[in-house]
């Protein structure tokens, strides 16, 4: 399926972010890069996890993503729960 231009700009924020930072951003944070508010930014991150968007992210252990054809959804669980509670 085709993302949209927010989808994608939020997905390589996550990317970039995990990159320099070695960790998720907040949907707070997400709100802030996007100009959209944290609702929009929730409901999308979600949509994007459901459709399997954030399966080849993965962190080694300093802290870089890098693509991973099999890894699970070990990490974004923890933001979205993190998040969520």
């Amino acid at each position: 399926m085709i993302m949209t231009h927010i989808e994608r700009k939020i997905l390589r924020i996550i990317q970039n972010y995990i990159h320099m930072k070695g960790k998720y951003p907040s949907y707070k944070r997400l709100a802030q890069y996007t100009g959209r508010s944290e609702r929009d930014v929730r409901s999308i991150v979600l949509k994007l996890q459901q459709e399997g968007k954030f399966n080849h992210i993965s962190q080694d252990q300093d802290g870089r993503e890098g693509m991973r054809e099999k890894k699970s959804f070990h990490y974004n669980d923890q933001f979205i729960w993190h998040e969520l509670h």
